[in-house]
Protein backbone atom coordinates (compact mmCIF):
# COMPACT_ATOMS: atom_id res chain seq x y z
CA UNK A 1 0.00 0.00 0.00
CA UNK A 2 2.88 2.68 0.89
CA UNK A 3 4.78 1.54 -2.32
CA UNK A 4 1.54 2.10 -4.72
CA UNK A 5 1.81 5.63 -3.08
CA UNK A 6 4.59 6.50 -4.61
CA UNK A 7 7.28 7.40 -2.12
CA UNK A 8 10.55 8.98 -4.00
CA UNK A 9 12.61 5.68 -3.53
CA UNK A 10 10.24 3.75 -5.23
CA UNK A 11 9.02 6.42 -7.96
CA UNK A 12 12.86 7.12 -9.06
CA UNK A 13 14.25 3.92 -8.60
CA UNK A 14 11.87 0.82 -8.58
CA UNK A 15 9.17 2.86 -10.88
CA UNK A 16 7.68 1.32 -13.74
CA UNK A 17 8.43 -2.00 -14.43
CA UNK A 18 10.17 -3.14 -11.56
CA UNK A 19 7.67 -1.94 -8.98
CA UNK A 20 5.07 -3.96 -10.75
CA UNK A 21 7.15 -6.90 -10.49
CA UNK A 22 8.03 -6.48 -6.83
CA UNK A 23 4.13 -5.94 -5.82
CA UNK A 24 3.59 -9.23 -7.86
CA UNK A 25 6.26 -11.23 -6.15
CA UNK A 26 5.13 -9.97 -2.67
CA UNK A 27 1.39 -10.68 -3.47
CA UNK A 28 2.37 -14.08 -4.69
CA UNK A 29 4.73 -14.71 -1.61
CA UNK A 30 2.16 -13.60 1.14
CA UNK A 31 0.05 -16.75 -0.72
CA UNK A 32 2.80 -18.96 -0.79
CA UNK A 33 3.57 -18.50 3.00
CA UNK A 34 -0.22 -18.91 3.89
CA UNK A 35 -2.35 -20.02 1.18
CA UNK A 36 -5.38 -21.13 3.89
CA UNK A 37 -5.86 -17.49 4.38
CA UNK A 38 -6.49 -16.35 0.74
CA UNK A 39 -9.52 -18.05 -0.75
CA UNK A 40 -12.09 -16.65 -3.04
CA UNK A 41 -15.87 -17.72 -2.76
CA UNK A 42 -18.94 -15.67 -2.45
CA UNK A 43 -18.84 -12.26 -2.81
CA UNK A 44 -15.20 -11.98 -3.16
CA UNK A 45 -16.08 -13.65 -6.72
CA UNK A 46 -18.34 -11.64 -7.26
CA UNK A 47 -16.01 -7.88 -6.51
CA UNK A 48 -13.41 -10.18 -8.29
CA UNK A 49 -15.49 -10.37 -11.72
CA UNK A 50 -16.44 -6.74 -11.54
CA UNK A 51 -13.32 -5.18 -10.60
CA UNK A 52 -11.88 -7.32 -13.40
CA UNK A 53 -14.42 -6.30 -15.61
CA UNK A 54 -14.47 -2.32 -14.96
CA UNK A 55 -10.35 -3.14 -15.28
CA UNK A 56 -10.72 -4.51 -18.76
CA UNK A 57 -13.35 -1.96 -19.58
CA UNK A 58 -11.08 0.60 -18.86
CA UNK A 59 -8.19 -0.56 -21.48
CA UNK A 60 -7.42 -0.19 -24.61
CA UNK A 61 -4.51 -1.28 -26.96
CA UNK A 62 -2.47 -4.09 -28.05
CA UNK A 63 -2.71 -7.34 -26.23
CA UNK A 64 0.37 -6.67 -24.00
CA UNK A 65 -1.83 -3.48 -22.56
CA UNK A 66 -4.26 -5.98 -21.56
CA UNK A 67 -1.21 -8.04 -20.17
CA UNK A 68 -0.38 -5.67 -18.32
CA UNK A 69 -3.61 -4.54 -16.71
CA UNK A 70 -4.17 -8.15 -15.45
CA UNK A 71 -0.70 -8.08 -14.19
CA UNK A 72 -1.36 -5.07 -11.98
CA UNK A 73 -4.59 -6.70 -10.79
CA UNK A 74 -2.93 -9.14 -9.06
CA UNK A 75 -1.97 -7.59 -5.85
CA UNK A 76 -5.36 -6.46 -5.36
CA UNK A 77 -6.86 -9.96 -6.37
CA UNK A 78 -4.87 -11.83 -3.47
CA UNK A 79 -6.24 -8.85 -0.98
CA UNK A 80 -10.01 -9.47 -2.26
CA UNK A 81 -9.12 -13.29 -1.60
CA UNK A 82 -7.08 -12.44 1.84
CA UNK A 83 -9.20 -13.29 4.82
CA UNK A 84 -11.31 -10.45 6.77
CA UNK A 85 -8.76 -10.44 9.46
CA UNK A 86 -6.12 -9.83 7.20
CA UNK A 87 -7.55 -7.58 5.52
CA UNK A 88 -7.92 -5.53 8.97
CA UNK A 89 -4.81 -6.21 9.98
CA UNK A 90 -3.41 -4.88 6.86
CA UNK A 91 -5.06 -1.78 7.43
CA UNK A 92 -4.55 -1.49 11.25
CA UNK A 93 -0.28 -1.92 9.78
CA UNK A 94 -0.78 0.74 7.30
CA UNK A 95 -2.64 3.41 9.62
CA UNK A 96 0.89 3.15 11.86
CA UNK A 97 3.59 2.66 9.39
CA UNK A 98 1.76 5.97 7.32
CA UNK A 99 1.79 7.64 10.73
CA UNK A 100 5.18 7.45 11.56
CA UNK A 101 5.90 8.21 8.08
CA UNK A 102 4.60 11.71 8.44
CA UNK A 103 5.25 12.26 11.91
CA UNK A 104 8.75 12.61 11.00
CA UNK A 105 8.05 14.75 7.58
CA UNK A 106 5.99 16.77 9.74
CA UNK A 107 8.75 17.53 12.00
CA UNK A 108 11.59 18.05 9.43
CA UNK A 109 9.42 19.73 7.19
CA UNK A 110 7.96 22.64 9.93
CA UNK A 111 11.57 22.95 10.86
CA UNK A 112 12.63 23.32 7.32
CA UNK A 113 9.87 26.22 6.58
CA UNK A 114 11.28 28.00 9.56
CA UNK A 115 14.56 28.37 8.12
CA UNK A 116 16.49 24.93 9.34
CA UNK A 117 18.93 23.75 6.68
CA UNK A 118 18.89 20.27 5.61
CA UNK A 119 21.06 18.71 2.60
CA UNK A 120 19.25 18.38 -0.13
CA UNK A 121 19.39 17.11 -3.86
CA UNK A 122 17.51 17.88 -6.85
CA UNK A 123 15.44 14.65 -8.56
CA UNK A 124 13.43 14.92 -11.66
CA UNK A 125 12.48 12.66 -14.32
CA UNK A 126 12.59 12.36 -18.10
CA UNK A 127 9.69 13.99 -19.44
CA UNK A 128 9.89 16.90 -16.66
CA UNK A 129 6.62 15.98 -14.67
CA UNK A 130 7.99 15.99 -11.54
CA UNK A 131 10.81 17.77 -10.51
CA UNK A 132 11.44 17.96 -6.74
CA UNK A 133 13.83 19.22 -4.07
CA UNK A 134 14.80 16.05 -1.89
CA UNK A 135 15.29 16.26 1.62
CA UNK A 136 15.45 12.54 1.78
CA UNK A 137 12.72 13.13 4.66
CA UNK A 138 10.43 15.19 2.52
CA UNK A 139 10.31 16.56 -0.92
CA UNK A 140 9.04 19.93 -2.65
CA UNK A 141 7.83 20.47 -6.01
CA UNK A 142 9.73 23.03 -7.40
CA UNK A 143 7.82 25.41 -9.47
CA UNK A 144 3.94 24.46 -9.56
CA UNK A 145 3.21 25.43 -5.84
CA UNK A 146 5.48 28.91 -5.65
CA UNK A 147 3.51 30.73 -3.12
CA UNK A 148 3.69 28.30 -0.73
CA UNK A 149 5.02 24.74 -0.19
CA UNK A 150 2.48 22.09 0.10
CA UNK A 151 3.48 19.26 2.75
CA UNK A 152 3.63 16.35 0.91
CA UNK A 153 5.68 14.11 3.11
CA UNK A 154 8.05 11.19 0.83
CA UNK A 155 5.14 11.23 -1.16
CA UNK A 156 4.28 12.72 -5.08
CA UNK A 157 0.96 13.94 -5.04
CA UNK A 158 0.22 16.11 -2.13
CA UNK A 159 -3.85 15.99 -2.99
CA UNK A 160 -3.86 12.55 -2.87
CA UNK A 161 -2.04 12.33 0.30
CA UNK A 162 -4.40 14.49 1.57
CA UNK A 163 -7.12 12.33 0.72
CA UNK A 164 -5.73 9.62 2.14
CA UNK A 165 -5.71 11.18 5.25
CA UNK A 166 -9.04 12.06 5.13
CA UNK A 167 -10.21 7.89 4.74
CA UNK A 168 -7.98 7.39 7.74
CA UNK A 169 -9.83 10.18 10.23
CA UNK A 170 -13.00 9.05 9.03
CA UNK A 171 -11.99 5.21 10.06
CA UNK A 172 -10.20 6.57 13.23
CA UNK A 173 -13.55 8.26 14.15
CA UNK A 174 -12.62 11.62 14.00
CA UNK A 175 -11.34 11.45 17.31
CA UNK A 176 -8.75 13.71 17.78
CA UNK A 177 -7.50 12.78 21.36
CA UNK A 178 -5.47 10.29 18.96
CA UNK A 179 -2.23 11.25 17.82
CA UNK A 180 -2.78 9.61 14.76
CA UNK A 181 -5.42 11.98 14.04
CA UNK A 182 -4.15 15.06 14.99
CA UNK A 183 -1.09 14.30 12.32
CA UNK A 184 -3.38 13.27 9.83
CA UNK A 185 -5.31 16.44 10.34
CA UNK A 186 -1.76 18.40 9.71
CA UNK A 187 -1.38 16.75 6.30
CA UNK A 188 -4.79 17.51 5.40
CA UNK A 189 -4.82 21.31 5.89
CA UNK A 190 -0.49 21.39 4.58
CA UNK A 191 -1.19 19.95 1.65
CA UNK A 192 -3.68 22.56 0.43
CA UNK A 193 -5.91 20.27 -1.34
CA UNK A 194 -9.13 21.25 -2.01
CA UNK A 195 -10.43 18.22 -2.65
CA UNK A 196 -9.01 16.85 0.82
CA UNK A 197 -10.84 19.96 2.55
CA UNK A 198 -13.94 19.19 1.33
CA UNK A 199 -13.85 15.40 1.87
CA UNK A 200 -13.01 15.96 5.19
CA UNK A 201 -16.01 18.29 5.83
CA UNK A 202 -18.50 15.65 4.34
CA UNK A 203 -16.85 12.37 6.19
CA UNK A 204 -17.46 14.90 9.55
CA UNK A 205 -21.56 14.79 8.51
CA UNK A 206 -21.81 11.08 10.53
CA UNK A 207 -20.08 12.03 13.54
CA UNK A 208 -22.29 15.55 13.72
CA UNK A 209 -25.03 13.48 13.38
CA UNK A 210 -24.63 10.96 16.02
CA UNK A 211 -26.61 11.44 19.40
CA UNK A 212 -25.42 12.02 23.12
CA UNK A 213 -22.88 14.30 24.48
CA UNK A 214 -20.31 14.07 21.96
CA UNK A 215 -22.29 15.48 19.30
CA UNK A 216 -21.39 18.71 20.67
CA UNK A 217 -17.92 18.06 21.03
CA UNK A 218 -17.66 17.38 17.20
CA UNK A 219 -19.76 20.48 16.49
CA UNK A 220 -17.64 22.43 18.44
CA UNK A 221 -14.55 21.35 17.06
CA UNK A 222 -15.75 21.79 13.70
CA UNK A 223 -17.24 25.72 14.63
CA UNK A 224 -13.59 25.97 15.36
CA UNK A 225 -12.78 24.75 11.85
CA UNK A 226 -14.58 27.20 10.16
CA UNK A 227 -13.61 30.17 12.00
CA UNK A 228 -9.84 29.31 11.37
CA UNK A 229 -10.79 29.09 7.67
CA UNK A 230 -12.66 31.93 8.11
CA UNK A 231 -9.49 33.84 9.64
CA UNK A 232 -6.65 32.88 7.43
CA UNK A 233 -8.90 33.04 4.27
CA UNK A 234 -8.99 36.98 4.78
CA UNK A 235 -5.89 37.54 6.06
CA UNK A 236 -3.50 34.62 4.23
CA UNK A 237 -2.64 34.98 1.20
CA UNK A 238 -1.88 30.79 0.61
CA UNK A 239 -5.22 30.08 1.50
CA UNK A 240 -6.65 32.71 -0.85
CA UNK A 241 -4.41 31.33 -3.75
CA UNK A 242 -4.96 28.08 -3.26
CA UNK A 243 -8.57 27.50 -1.25
CA UNK A 244 -10.59 30.56 -2.12
CA UNK A 245 -10.30 31.18 -6.19
CA UNK A 246 -10.80 27.73 -6.51
CA UNK A 247 -14.24 28.41 -4.72
CA UNK A 248 -15.20 30.82 -7.17
CA UNK A 249 -18.73 29.92 -9.25
CA UNK A 250 -18.99 31.52 -12.75
CA UNK A 251 -22.01 30.92 -14.90
CA UNK A 252 -23.18 27.94 -12.56
CA UNK A 253 -19.60 26.49 -13.20
CA UNK A 254 -16.83 26.51 -10.56
CA UNK A 255 -13.83 28.39 -11.98
CA UNK A 256 -11.17 26.73 -9.95
CA UNK A 257 -11.93 23.06 -10.80
CA UNK A 258 -9.08 21.87 -13.12
CA UNK A 259 -10.60 18.56 -13.74
CA UNK A 260 -12.41 18.74 -16.78
CA UNK A 261 -10.55 21.05 -19.73
CA UNK A 262 -12.92 22.57 -21.73
CA UNK A 263 -12.67 20.44 -24.91
CA UNK A 264 -14.16 17.58 -21.98
CA UNK A 265 -16.87 19.90 -21.26
CA UNK A 266 -17.86 20.38 -25.17
CA UNK A 267 -17.64 17.20 -26.34
CA UNK A 268 -19.80 16.09 -23.18
CA UNK A 269 -22.35 18.62 -23.85
CA UNK A 270 -22.48 18.41 -27.85
CA UNK A 271 -21.08 15.33 -29.46
CA UNK A 272 -20.63 12.52 -27.38
CA UNK A 273 -23.91 11.55 -26.91
CA UNK A 274 -25.04 12.24 -30.44
CA UNK A 275 -22.96 9.32 -31.43
CA UNK A 276 -22.20 5.66 -31.48
CA UNK A 277 -19.09 6.04 -28.58
CA UNK A 278 -20.98 6.15 -25.60
CA UNK A 279 -21.40 2.72 -24.61
CA UNK A 280 -17.66 1.67 -25.08
CA UNK A 281 -16.46 5.60 -25.43
CA UNK A 282 -13.65 7.09 -28.11
CA UNK A 283 -11.27 4.96 -26.82
CA UNK A 284 -8.00 5.46 -29.29
CA UNK A 285 -10.00 8.27 -30.52
CA UNK A 286 -9.82 9.94 -27.62
CA UNK A 287 -5.81 10.19 -27.71
CA UNK A 288 -5.61 11.41 -31.37
CA UNK A 289 -8.07 13.17 -32.39
CA UNK A 290 -8.73 15.51 -28.84
CA UNK A 291 -6.68 18.06 -27.06
CA UNK A 292 -8.04 17.02 -23.52
CA UNK A 293 -5.15 18.43 -21.45
CA UNK A 294 -5.26 16.85 -17.79
CA UNK A 295 -8.94 16.31 -17.58
CA UNK A 296 -8.90 13.51 -15.54
CA UNK A 297 -12.83 13.72 -13.72
CA UNK A 298 -15.31 10.81 -14.16
CA UNK A 299 -16.74 12.57 -16.89
CA UNK A 300 -13.37 12.65 -18.54
CA UNK A 301 -13.06 8.68 -18.03
CA UNK A 302 -16.90 8.00 -19.66
CA UNK A 303 -15.75 10.56 -22.74
CA UNK A 304 -12.20 7.99 -23.25
CA UNK A 305 -13.61 4.24 -21.89
CA UNK A 306 -17.48 4.91 -22.32
CA UNK A 307 -20.69 4.62 -19.90
CA UNK A 308 -19.96 0.97 -19.62
CA UNK A 309 -16.81 0.87 -18.01
CA UNK A 310 -18.22 3.30 -15.61
CA UNK A 311 -21.34 1.48 -14.83
CA UNK A 312 -18.75 -1.84 -14.40
CA UNK A 313 -16.84 0.37 -11.42
CA UNK A 314 -19.77 1.83 -9.71
CA UNK A 315 -21.01 -1.94 -9.50
CA UNK A 316 -17.49 -2.82 -8.44
CA UNK A 317 -17.78 -0.75 -5.60
CA UNK A 318 -21.18 -1.41 -3.97
CA UNK A 319 -20.39 -4.81 -4.19
CA UNK A 320 -17.75 -3.92 -1.84
CA UNK A 321 -20.62 -1.89 0.19
CA UNK A 322 -22.65 -4.93 0.38
CA UNK A 323 -23.18 -6.41 3.20
CA UNK A 324 -22.48 -3.24 5.14
CA UNK A 325 -25.52 -1.48 5.60
CA UNK A 326 -24.58 0.57 8.45
CA UNK A 327 -24.83 4.35 8.28
CA UNK A 328 -20.71 5.02 8.49
CA UNK A 329 -19.67 2.19 5.81
CA UNK A 330 -22.78 4.26 3.62
CA UNK A 331 -20.92 7.61 4.20
CA UNK A 332 -17.62 5.87 3.37
CA UNK A 333 -18.71 4.87 -0.11
CA UNK A 334 -20.11 8.17 -0.72
CA UNK A 335 -16.71 9.75 0.30
CA UNK A 336 -14.93 7.06 -1.60
CA UNK A 337 -16.55 7.85 -4.77
CA UNK A 338 -16.38 11.31 -4.64
CA UNK A 339 -12.92 11.00 -4.40
CA UNK A 340 -12.86 8.62 -7.77
CA UNK A 341 -15.20 11.68 -9.26
CA UNK A 342 -12.43 14.08 -8.50
CA UNK A 343 -9.61 11.78 -10.82
CA UNK A 344 -10.31 8.67 -12.33
CA UNK A 345 -6.56 8.20 -12.38
CA UNK A 346 -6.89 6.87 -8.58
CA UNK A 347 -9.75 4.45 -9.68
CA UNK A 348 -7.27 1.41 -9.84
CA UNK A 349 -4.57 3.01 -7.26
CA UNK A 350 -3.70 0.24 -5.01
CA UNK A 351 -3.54 2.17 -1.53
CA UNK A 352 -7.32 3.65 -2.37
CA UNK A 353 -8.55 0.24 -3.52
CA UNK A 354 -7.13 -1.72 -0.48
CA UNK A 355 -8.09 1.09 2.17
CA UNK A 356 -11.60 1.11 0.71
CA UNK A 357 -12.56 -2.65 0.99
CA UNK A 358 -10.83 -3.46 4.39
CA UNK A 359 -12.12 0.11 5.66
CA UNK A 360 -15.89 -1.05 4.98
CA UNK A 361 -14.80 -4.93 6.37
CA UNK A 362 -13.76 -2.58 9.40
CA UNK A 363 -16.49 -0.66 9.83
CA UNK A 364 -18.86 -3.95 9.32
CA UNK A 365 -16.98 -5.34 12.16
CA UNK A 366 -17.57 -2.10 14.49
CA UNK A 367 -21.11 -2.03 13.26
CA UNK A 368 -21.50 -5.52 14.90
CA UNK A 369 -19.91 -4.64 18.19
CA UNK A 370 -21.97 -1.94 19.00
Amino acid sequence: MIMSMLPWPVYFFLGGTKQLILQFVISMLAYAMSPGSFKMRGRSRSISFFFLLAAIMGTYGTFNAYLGTFIRCVPFLFFIAASDQIKTITLSAFNKVLYWILSISLVMWVLNLIGVPFPHRTLTTENSIYYFDNYFFFVKNIGIFSIFPRFQSVFLEPGYLGCISVFMIFLNKYNFRKWYNIVYLGTVILSFSLAAWLLFFIGYIPYISQRGRGKWAYLLLLLVIVGAYYYFSHTSEVVQAMINERLVFENGEMVGYNRSGDAIKDVWRYNFWNTDKWMFGLRERYDNLYDFGASVDLVAYIIRYGLFAAIAYIVFMLTCLSGNRSFRGVWFFIISFAFVFRGYTIMFWDAFLMIYLAGLQLLLIENKDT
